[in-house]
Protein backbone atom coordinates (compact mmCIF):
# COMPACT_ATOMS: atom_id res chain seq x y z
CA UNK A 1 0.00 0.00 0.00
CA UNK A 2 0.95 3.62 -0.49
CA UNK A 3 0.81 5.61 2.75
CA UNK A 4 1.47 9.09 4.01
CA UNK A 5 1.07 11.00 0.76
CA UNK A 6 -0.80 14.32 0.88
CA UNK A 7 -1.27 14.56 -2.87
CA UNK A 8 -1.18 11.68 -5.34
CA UNK A 9 -1.31 12.09 -9.11
CA UNK A 10 -2.68 9.02 -10.84
CA UNK A 11 -2.77 8.01 -14.47
CA UNK A 12 -5.28 5.40 -15.52
CA UNK A 13 -2.59 2.76 -16.06
CA UNK A 14 -1.05 3.40 -12.64
CA UNK A 15 -4.48 3.26 -11.00
CA UNK A 16 -5.15 -0.10 -12.69
CA UNK A 17 -1.78 -1.46 -11.49
CA UNK A 18 -2.48 -0.41 -7.91
CA UNK A 19 -6.02 -1.78 -7.99
CA UNK A 20 -4.90 -5.21 -9.23
CA UNK A 21 -2.04 -5.26 -6.74
CA UNK A 22 -4.02 -4.24 -3.66
CA UNK A 23 -7.49 -5.64 -4.29
CA UNK A 24 -8.45 -8.15 -1.59
CA UNK A 25 -10.40 -10.41 -3.95
CA UNK A 26 -7.45 -10.60 -6.36
CA UNK A 27 -5.04 -11.32 -3.50
CA UNK A 28 -7.20 -14.20 -2.27
CA UNK A 29 -7.52 -15.63 -5.79
CA UNK A 30 -3.74 -15.33 -6.21
CA UNK A 31 -3.16 -17.25 -2.97
CA UNK A 32 -5.55 -20.02 -4.07
CA UNK A 33 -3.79 -20.27 -7.42
CA UNK A 34 -0.35 -20.49 -5.80
CA UNK A 35 -1.53 -23.24 -3.43
CA UNK A 36 -2.97 -25.17 -6.36
CA UNK A 37 0.32 -24.86 -8.24
CA UNK A 38 2.29 -26.09 -5.23
CA UNK A 39 -0.06 -29.06 -4.81
CA UNK A 40 0.31 -29.90 -8.51
CA UNK A 41 4.10 -29.84 -8.24
CA UNK A 42 3.87 -32.28 -5.34
CA UNK A 43 1.59 -34.61 -7.27
CA UNK A 44 3.79 -34.50 -10.35
CA UNK A 45 6.88 -35.37 -8.32
CA UNK A 46 5.38 -38.79 -7.58
CA UNK A 47 5.08 -39.61 -11.27
CA UNK A 48 8.20 -37.98 -12.63
CA UNK A 49 11.26 -40.16 -13.51
CA UNK A 50 13.04 -41.32 -10.38
CA UNK A 51 16.81 -41.02 -10.30
CA UNK A 52 18.96 -43.09 -7.99
CA UNK A 53 22.68 -42.61 -7.53
CA UNK A 54 25.05 -45.07 -5.87
CA UNK A 55 28.81 -45.11 -5.78
CA UNK A 56 31.69 -47.08 -4.33
CA UNK A 57 35.40 -47.39 -4.84
CA UNK A 58 37.77 -50.35 -4.68
CA UNK A 59 41.35 -50.18 -3.49
CA UNK A 60 43.84 -52.74 -4.64
CA UNK A 61 47.58 -53.17 -4.58
CA UNK A 62 49.68 -53.97 -7.62
CA UNK A 63 50.61 -57.67 -7.78
CA UNK A 64 54.29 -56.85 -7.98
CA UNK A 65 55.47 -57.07 -4.42
CA UNK A 66 58.47 -54.84 -5.13
CA UNK A 67 56.21 -51.97 -6.16
CA UNK A 68 54.30 -50.15 -3.60
CA UNK A 69 51.90 -48.50 -6.01
CA UNK A 70 48.26 -48.39 -5.20
CA UNK A 71 45.39 -48.17 -7.67
CA UNK A 72 42.14 -46.55 -6.74
CA UNK A 73 39.16 -47.62 -8.75
CA UNK A 74 35.78 -45.97 -8.58
CA UNK A 75 32.53 -47.15 -10.02
CA UNK A 76 29.37 -45.22 -10.48
CA UNK A 77 25.99 -46.69 -11.22
CA UNK A 78 23.03 -44.63 -12.38
CA UNK A 79 19.50 -45.86 -12.69
CA UNK A 80 16.62 -43.88 -14.06
CA UNK A 81 12.97 -44.60 -14.57
CA UNK A 82 12.42 -43.26 -18.07
CA UNK A 83 8.64 -42.99 -18.13
CA UNK A 84 5.38 -44.31 -16.81
CA UNK A 85 2.78 -45.20 -19.38
CA UNK A 86 -0.96 -45.39 -19.07
CA UNK A 87 -3.83 -43.06 -18.15
CA UNK A 88 -3.21 -39.89 -16.14
CA UNK A 89 -3.68 -40.79 -12.45
CA UNK A 90 -6.85 -39.39 -10.90
CA UNK A 91 -5.07 -37.38 -8.20
CA UNK A 92 -2.75 -35.76 -10.76
CA UNK A 93 -5.66 -35.02 -13.07
CA UNK A 94 -7.58 -33.42 -10.21
CA UNK A 95 -4.58 -31.29 -9.23
CA UNK A 96 -4.23 -30.07 -12.81
CA UNK A 97 -7.92 -29.21 -12.94
CA UNK A 98 -7.64 -27.27 -9.66
CA UNK A 99 -4.79 -25.21 -11.14
CA UNK A 100 -6.79 -24.51 -14.29
CA UNK A 101 -9.89 -23.43 -12.34
CA UNK A 102 -7.97 -21.27 -9.88
CA UNK A 103 -6.11 -19.57 -12.73
CA UNK A 104 -9.41 -18.77 -14.46
CA UNK A 105 -10.82 -17.36 -11.22
CA UNK A 106 -7.69 -15.25 -10.74
CA UNK A 107 -7.96 -13.79 -14.24
CA UNK A 108 -11.67 -13.14 -13.78
CA UNK A 109 -11.09 -11.32 -10.50
CA UNK A 110 -8.41 -9.15 -12.15
CA UNK A 111 -10.70 -8.32 -15.05
CA UNK A 112 -13.53 -7.43 -12.68
CA UNK A 113 -11.31 -5.03 -10.75
CA UNK A 114 -9.97 -3.43 -13.93
CA UNK A 115 -13.49 -3.05 -15.31
CA UNK A 116 -14.72 -1.43 -12.09
CA UNK A 117 -11.70 0.88 -12.01
CA UNK A 118 -12.15 2.01 -15.61
CA UNK A 119 -15.86 2.70 -15.10
CA UNK A 120 -15.01 4.68 -11.98
CA UNK A 121 -12.34 6.63 -13.89
CA UNK A 122 -14.90 7.58 -16.54
CA UNK A 123 -17.37 8.68 -13.89
CA UNK A 124 -14.81 10.82 -12.06
CA UNK A 125 -13.62 12.65 -15.18
CA UNK A 126 -17.10 13.22 -16.56
CA UNK A 127 -18.37 14.43 -13.19
CA UNK A 128 -15.45 16.83 -12.86
CA UNK A 129 -16.13 18.12 -16.37
CA UNK A 130 -19.82 18.68 -15.59
CA UNK A 131 -18.92 20.48 -12.36
CA UNK A 132 -16.69 22.83 -14.33
CA UNK A 133 -19.44 23.55 -16.87
CA UNK A 134 -22.15 24.07 -14.26
CA UNK A 135 -19.84 26.30 -12.20
CA UNK A 136 -19.52 28.58 -15.22
CA UNK A 137 -23.32 28.64 -15.56
CA UNK A 138 -23.64 29.34 -11.84
CA UNK A 139 -21.29 32.29 -12.12
CA UNK A 140 -23.22 33.65 -15.11
CA UNK A 141 -26.54 33.29 -13.29
CA UNK A 142 -25.09 35.04 -10.25
CA UNK A 143 -24.19 38.01 -12.43
CA UNK A 144 -27.59 37.86 -14.10
CA UNK A 145 -29.35 37.85 -10.71
CA UNK A 146 -27.35 40.85 -9.49
CA UNK A 147 -28.29 42.73 -12.63
CA UNK A 148 -31.94 41.68 -12.36
CA UNK A 149 -32.12 43.00 -8.80
CA UNK A 150 -30.75 46.36 -9.89
CA UNK A 151 -33.24 46.53 -12.74
CA UNK A 152 -36.09 45.61 -10.41
CA UNK A 153 -35.07 48.35 -7.95
CA UNK A 154 -35.13 50.77 -10.88
CA UNK A 155 -38.63 49.55 -11.73
CA UNK A 156 -37.43 48.30 -15.11
CA UNK A 157 -38.43 44.60 -14.68
CA UNK A 158 -41.04 42.88 -12.51
CA UNK A 159 -40.20 40.93 -9.36
CA UNK A 160 -41.13 37.71 -11.16
CA UNK A 161 -38.05 38.02 -13.38
CA UNK A 162 -35.85 38.26 -10.30
CA UNK A 163 -37.54 35.23 -8.73
CA UNK A 164 -37.13 33.20 -11.93
CA UNK A 165 -33.42 33.99 -12.01
CA UNK A 166 -33.09 33.07 -8.34
CA UNK A 167 -34.80 29.75 -9.09
CA UNK A 168 -32.41 29.03 -11.97
CA UNK A 169 -29.45 29.80 -9.75
CA UNK A 170 -30.79 27.62 -6.94
CA UNK A 171 -31.27 24.70 -9.35
CA UNK A 172 -27.68 25.03 -10.57
CA UNK A 173 -26.37 25.17 -7.02
CA UNK A 174 -28.38 22.09 -6.06
CA UNK A 175 -27.05 20.20 -9.07
CA UNK A 176 -23.50 21.29 -8.23
CA UNK A 177 -23.83 20.09 -4.64
CA UNK A 178 -25.03 16.69 -5.87
CA UNK A 179 -22.17 16.45 -8.38
CA UNK A 180 -19.58 17.36 -5.75
CA UNK A 181 -21.02 14.76 -3.40
CA UNK A 182 -20.85 12.15 -6.16
CA UNK A 183 -17.26 13.18 -6.93
CA UNK A 184 -16.27 12.73 -3.27
CA UNK A 185 -17.91 9.29 -3.14
CA UNK A 186 -16.20 8.17 -6.36
CA UNK A 187 -12.83 9.44 -5.16
CA UNK A 188 -13.24 7.54 -1.91
CA UNK A 189 -14.00 4.39 -3.92
CA UNK A 190 -10.97 5.01 -6.15
CA UNK A 191 -8.78 5.30 -3.06
CA UNK A 192 -10.25 2.07 -1.69
CA UNK A 193 -9.68 0.19 -4.95
CA UNK A 194 -6.10 1.37 -5.35
CA UNK A 195 -5.12 0.95 -1.70
CA UNK A 196 -3.99 4.55 -1.30
CA UNK A 197 -3.93 6.46 1.97
CA UNK A 198 -7.58 7.32 2.79
CA UNK A 199 -6.46 10.90 3.52
CA UNK A 200 -4.66 11.31 0.20
CA UNK A 201 -5.67 14.11 -2.13
CA UNK A 202 -5.98 12.30 -5.46
CA UNK A 203 -5.57 14.14 -8.74
CA UNK A 204 -6.32 12.39 -12.01
CA UNK A 205 -3.95 12.78 -14.93
CA UNK A 206 -5.15 12.18 -18.48
CA UNK A 207 -8.42 12.43 -20.32
CA UNK A 208 -11.34 10.07 -20.68
CA UNK A 209 -10.08 6.89 -22.43
CA UNK A 210 -11.83 5.76 -25.57
CA UNK A 211 -13.41 2.65 -24.03
CA UNK A 212 -16.49 0.81 -25.16
CA UNK A 213 -17.75 -0.07 -21.69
Amino acid sequence: RVWGQNEVTLTLNRAVELAVQNNETVQKAQAVFQRAQAHLRGQRAVYLPQVGLTGFYERRKNGDVELDEKDYLSRLSLSQLIARFGAVPADLDLAQEDVRKSEIELEQSKKAVVYALRRLWHSLLLTAEEIQQRSAVEAALGEKLAGAKLKHEAKRIPLLSVLNTELELAEQQLALNELRRRLDIDKAELIRLTGLDPLANVRLSGGVPDDNL
